[in-house]
């Protein structure tokens, strides 16, 4: 039973209808990188309200064919398992940036009829008859 009402032309559904869940990347500290990265780690959550802003991630150096399998996308939405755990953020225009001890959704929530600021829930848009 849910505690709020839908708005007309949305419907309730599975996560895994709209997005992918990811658990981020772990690395070596002590590995020698060839590839520049921004990564958001547990402090950005836990010194965030719902925005991350790109120039408070720190730097690190990672293997390129490593990290880009962390890369994170507009409109990807992280969720904390630690720290602050359940916590969501989202990084506009994340350039470059790699996420790590987090699960994340990955999703292409505005062609999929859902945005999470406009709308502040992950509902979907019913298609019309």
């Amino acid at each position: 039973d849910l505690k709020r009402e839908i708005p007309k032309g949305r419907e309730v559904g599975p996560l895994g209808d709209i997005a992918t869940f990811r658990n981020g990347i772990n690395y070596d500290k002590s590995e020698i990188g060839d590839a520049e990265y921004r990564i958001v780690n547990v402090r950005n959550i836990s010194e965030s309200t719902f925005l991350i802003r790109h120039k408070d991630l720190d730097k690190i150096i990672l293997r390129q064919t490593l990290a880009d399998r962390f890369l994170l996308g507009s409109g990807d939405i992280i969720v904390a398992r630690s720290g602050t755990p359940g916590a969501t953020r989202i990084i506009l225009n994340p350039e470059r940036t790699i996420f790590c001890g987090f699960r994340t959704l990955i999703g292409s929530f505005w062609r999929k009829g859902c945005n999470p600021f406009r709308d502040h829930s992950l509902t979907r848009r019913v298609a019309p008859f």
